[in-house]
This record gives C-alpha cells, sequence and structure tokens, in this order.
C-alpha cells in the first residue's frame, strides 16, 4: 500500500515537473511587457484594475510593501506604520514641489511605489535603528523624480495630443492650434472635461469621464487643404482597456474606423487612421472603412469624433489577455502559415499511409525472391543520418526545379518512410492467415485483400502512424528552411523562427504564437492516445 502511493505521488510529482514549462507558456502570454521584464518575477499574469471613472488610482500597480531581509518579522510590524507615515507626508511635501495633486485614496499606492524605490538603498545599519530612524532616512533619500515615477505608474489619466492631417508626401496640412475638442451630446458638462494638462512630461487636452453617462465622444471640426491620405493623433490612454474608435466625417462622405484601438499601454503614443490598407501587415495603422452615416458638410471642412465606449471589468480582462494573441496575428501572417502547415500535415500523412502500408503488406503477406534481404536493405537506410544526404537531395530537387516550391516537403512522403514500413510490418505479421485464405476462397484479388481485409485490421497501427507523422510534418524546421524562400509558402515552423528575428524582444507575441502552434499537437496527442498506445503496443516491437 505504502509503495503504490509512494509510486502515485512520484508520477503526480513528475507530471507536475513536465508540464511546468508548458503552464509558464500559457501565462506569458497573459502578460504584458511590463510584467515579463519585471525586476519581481510575477508568476501569474496580472489581472487590469477596473475603474468606471477616469482618471483613476491603479490599486494594483504595486505590490504590498516587502519586508527588507535584515528586518524581522516583529520588527517590520512596528516598522511598517512607522513608513507609511513618513512616505506619506514626504510625498505631500514633493507633490506641492512638483505640482502634483495626491488624492487620499492614492495613499496606499504612493507609499507602496517609494518604498519600491528607496528600499535597496537603505544600509543594514540604517535597518538596524530604530522604526522612527529608519523612516526618516527613508523619507530624505526621496526625491521629486521618485515621486514622478511613482505617480506615472499609478495614476492612469486620458489625454489628448497633436492631431495631424498627413498628406502621401506624409506632410501636416493641419495647424493644430485650429483644433479644438469639445464634448458631443446631450447633456455632457457633468461628466467630460477636457483642459490643457501636462501628462507625463507633454502637454494635451485631459478627458475625465464616467461610465454611469455612457460612451464618451469628444468632436472637433477641422478645415482641410488639399487630399488626406492618414489621420494621426497623440493619445496618452488611461489603460482602461476601453475601446477608442473615429467617426469621420467629410463633404464627400463618413468614414468608420474598421476595428478599434484598445487603450492598454498606459503612456503617449501616435494613433493612425488610413483610407488605404497598409503594405505592410505589421503596421500598427487602423483602417478607415465607409459608413453610411449622414452628414453634409461644407467643402473643406472636416468632423472628428472620437467615440470611447464603456467595458466591464470582464470585458477588460478579457482584452488584456487576448493582446498578445491578436498582436502575433496581426504582426505575422499567422492563417497562411496556418494554411501551409496544414496542407503538409495533410498530404505527407496521406502519402506515408499510402505508402508504407501498401510497401508493408508487400513484405508481410507476399512471398516473392529477395523478399527477406530487400527488408534488411530498407532497415538499413535507417542508419543512415539525414545530414549525409541533406546536399545530395537539395541538389536533386534544384535540378528538378522544385526549390521554392511545397513539392520537396511533401512528394518524399509518396515513398514511404522505413521506419513506418517497419512498424505496420510489424503488425501485419501478427494477423492469422485464415482471414486470407477465406478471402482468396472467396475470389477476392491481392489488392482486394490489401484494401478491403488489412487495412482495417491495421488501423490502431495507421493511427500511430498518422501521428507521428503529423508531428513531424507540423514540427518540421530544417526542410522548410533549405527548400523555402518565399513568404507566402512558409509554414508556422519556419514562421515563428522569422518573427523571433524580426521580434527579439516581443516575447508575449511570441509565446502566443508558440502556443497557437503547439495546441494542435497537444489537442491530435489527447484526441488519438488511445489508438496511438494500442498501434505502439500491439506491432510486435518489445
Amino acid at each position: 500500500m505504502i509503495g503504490k502511493a509512494v509510486l502515485h505521488l512520484a508520477l503526480v510529482a513528475g507530471s507536475v515537473l513536465f508540464a511546468f514549462p508548458f503552464v509558464w507558456l500559457v501565462t506569458t502570454t497573459f502578460k504584458g511587457d511590463e510584467e515579463i521584464f519585471s525586476e519581481r518575477l510575477d508568476w501569474t499574469p496580472k489581472v487590469p484594475w477596473y475603474s468606471p471613472t477616469s482618471p483613476y488610482i491603479d490599486q494594483r500597480a504595486y505590490k504590498p510593501m516587502p519586508r527588507p531581509d535584515r528586518v524581522s518579522r516583529e520588527g517590520w510590524a512596528h516598522l511598517r506604520p512607522e513608513l507609511r507615515s513618513a512616505l506619506w507626508q514626504r510625498a505631500g511635501d514633493l507633490a506641492r514641489e512638483a505640482g502634483l495633486e495626491l488624492p487620499a485614496e492614492a495613499q496606499e499606492q504612493v507609499t507602496r511605489g517609494l518604498w519600491e524605490q528607496v528600499r535597496d538603498t537603505l544600509s543594514a545599519e540604517t535597518l538596524a535603528g530604530t522604526p522612527g530612524s529608519v523612516a526618516a532616512a527613508a523619507s530624505e533619500a526621496l526625491s521629486a523624480d521618485a515621486l514622478k515615477t511613482v505617480w506615472a505608474r499609478t495614476h492612469r489619466q486620458l489625454a489628448l495630443g497633436r492631431l495631424r492631417l498627413l498628406d502621401d508626401r506624409n506632410t501636416d496640412v493641419l495647424n493644430s492650434a485650429e483644433v479644438e475638442w469639445v464634448p458631443w451630446a446631450e447633456d455632457t458638462s457633468s461628466w467630460a472635461l477636457v483642459g490643457d494638462r501636462e501628462v507625463d512630461g507633454e502637454t494635451g487636452k485631459g478627458l475625465a469621464y464616467d461610465d454611469r453617462y455612457g460612451a464618451l465622444t469628444v468632436r472637433a471640426e477641422v478645415p482641410v487643404r488639399g487630399r488626406i491620405d492618414r489621420v494621426s493623433l497623440g493619445l496618452h490612454d488611461d489603460e482602461s482597456w476601453r475601446h477608442v474608435n473615429l467617426l469621420l466625417l467629410t463633404p464627400e462622405g463618413a468614414f468608420r474606423s474598421k476595428h478599434p484601438f484598445i487603450m492598454g499601454n498606459g503612456e503617449w503614443q501616435d494613433v493612425t487612421w488610413t483610407f488605404t490598407p497598409p503594405r505592410d501587415r505589421r503596421s500598427l495603422e487602423i483602417v478607415l472603412v465607409p459608413t453610411a452615416v449622414k452628414a453634409p458638410l461644407p467643402t473643406g471642412e472636416w468632423v472628428l469624433q472620437l467615440v470611447i465606449s464603456r467595458t466591464s471589468p470582464v470585458r477588460a480582462t478579457f482584452d488584456k489577455f487576448a493582446r498578445n494573441y491578436r498582436e502575433a496575428i496581426r504582426y505575422v501572417p499567422f492563417w497562411t502559415f496556418a494554411r501551409n502547415s496544414v496542407l503538409l500535415v495533410v498530404l505527407n500523412i496521406v502519402g506515408q499511409l499510402l505508402a508504407c502500408s501498401m510497401v508493408a503488406y508487400a513484405f508481410a503477406r507476399l512471398r516473392w525472391p529477395g523478399r527477406d534481404v530487400i527488408f534488411v536493405l530498407l532497415l538499413s537506410t535507417m542508419m543512415l543520418p539525414p545530414q549525409v544526404t541533406m546536399v545530395p537531395v537539395f541538389l536533386i530537387v534544384r535540378n528538378l526545379e522544385l526549390y521554392n516550391t511545397l513539392t520537396p516537403l511533401w512528394l518524399p512522403s509518396f515513398f514511404g518512410s522505413a521506419f513506418f514500413i517497419f512498424l505496420l510490418r510489424q503488425f501485419l505479421m501478427t494477423i492469422p492467415r485464415d482471414l486470407e485464405d477465406a478471402a482468396k476462397i472467396d475470389g477476392c484479388s491481392y489488392f482486394g485483400l490489401y484494401w478491403r481485409i488489412m487495412l482495417p485490421l491495421i488501423r490502431p497501427a495507421l493511427a500511430a502512424v498518422a501521428i507521428f507523422q503529423f508531428l513531424g510534418s507540423w514540427n518540421d524546421f530544417m526542410g522548410p528552411l533549405i527548400y523555402i524562400n518565399d513568404l507566402r509558402l512558409t509554414p508556422l515552423s519556419l514562421g515563428l523562427f522569422q518573427f523571433q528575428q524580426e521580434h527579439a524582444a516581443e516575447w508575449g507575441m511570441l509565446m502566443a504564437g508558440s502556443l497557437l502552434m503547439t495546441l494542435p499537437a497537444i489537442l491530435i496527442f489527447f484526441l488519438a492516445q488511445k489508438h496511438f498506445i494500442q498501434g505502439i503496443t500491439l506491432t510486435g516491437i518489445k
């Protein structure tokens, strides 16, 4: 009984150990860059803080104040209240110098952030002092820059920057001084305030809104001279994960953004809308499409309406967790790569099942001169490493003018594989000859025996071959790297490698793409594991 318990415990521990990299891969796809490159490792992705109003204080910006290693738990219980009081008082003094307004609800996050800024600067002698002396030393070590850093991470605010109307030469034809954003609704004075504010060192139009009053819409009427190709707007989002859409009214018609811009960065950036799809699919420009809104305007005048939709905690969490997947599919021609991979997988599986089953049937059930000798020669090819035949096969493919096509990646499967032939042959050897003799008496031909009798009986072995071939074709990297030079023909394995070369630091997107590539293999294995195990155990391989 104890032995079984120990065995099961070891199996569970091994499962957890081997599943850990996959769990880490999944959780990384839900993280933002600030979580991935954080000094302190976060094992779980951070759920975004939802606030129905903006500006707001992100109550999850900083974790609780960590205890220094040199301070005991009892000492930390006395030191922490002193620190919170001293740091908050110091923050008030620094805020007056920097021209900041610290609301009372910001105390917890500001003190946590200030402690994170200063704790590593305190010496062991300082931490060994009384709680009052340690708190005083910590507050004296703070500066206005430290408070600004903490405030920028804690305080979330939406602001509009410079509006630009760009022509085909990327020249701004709009005088920014002529732009005036105003709230647009029947009664918005109580919930949308627009004014000049300094946000993260830049001046913009600060916006305050409340979800209780519906979507926030701001409107600007601008004069237009000449042909406009793109609309660019500086935007400091409040990391609320709300959706921003642009409605553009012109004398020629109305246009709307094809998909929304999701506010999830918490910093200044230029959001660009364009009338024509960008040539580079990796571009962040949002396409404007015609809409049926009726708004006749005089020539030379445009109206821009920026609509910021309401959200919810569930929607904000979903948008945050799905961001890396959205960007991976946008930056990478994912569906083109996936289509190529699926095509190669299907052709390789069909080729291997057809060729290997026929050859294995000939070796196992037919008697012909030299059968055993040729079977030994076939098995000997398994001892030849693929690196030896790589160059000769490439020369053959090039001379056949098949380079930069998918043909070299699937055509060899129709000539069979020594391992799969051996696998099926061993399975066929276990089938009684009485079934074959009975079919011959009924007038069945050799091909009829193969197609009607043998193939249905070796389904487990065929399933094992199909799974092996699926994994080999789906994960094949060397073949596409050698024979493919066209992005449109690239499968997922090579496409993700190229993406890594171009975006080495985009770990969230890379993990999302890797997970999308890994999931089909995992699903296939779990759905067909019964046939896979049965095919291996019944082939006669011990």
